[in-house]
């Protein structure tokens, strides 16, 4: 790890008590163990700096310059991605869908235009 910028934990899959840190300079996400310290590559390519949020429900949310992207918290794989034309600075996934979204949506913070909205 050379460069940790951001950290959190995903009550669904903590049962084996860890930590994911994004790495700005290795574009990466670690999974390290609370219990060892123990720094696991989980996640390759991800983007400037992605700021972590997690779910209930096991995944963690990626918000980055290329937008927004769902991991999967037990094996790193990638279950959806939301381009966006500014860079996400922090974006956390609504449980239940939004009122006038037909899927899941997100609530992101956007860097140059200085707001709060929501995307599906």
């Amino acid at each position: 790890m050379q460069d940790p910028w951001d950290v959190t934990s995903c009550p669904a899959v903590n049962r084996d008590r860890h930590l994911y840190v994004s790495d700005w300079e290795s574009d990466c996400i670690w999974r390290v163990s609370a219990d060892d310290g123990r720094a696991d590559r989980l996640i390759d390519d991800v983007g400037r700096a992605p700021r972590l949020s997690a779910t209930v429900a096991g995944e963690l949310v990626a918000a980055s310059d290329r937008g927004v992207t769902v991991y999967s918290g037990d094996d790193g794989s990638q279950l959806r991605h939301v381009p966006l034309s500014d860079d996400a600075r922090h974006a956390v996934m609504l449980s239940a869908p939004h009122p006038a979204a037909a899927a899941t949506c997100f609530v992101v913070c956007c860097y140059t235009q200085h707001k709060v909205c929501t995307v599906a």
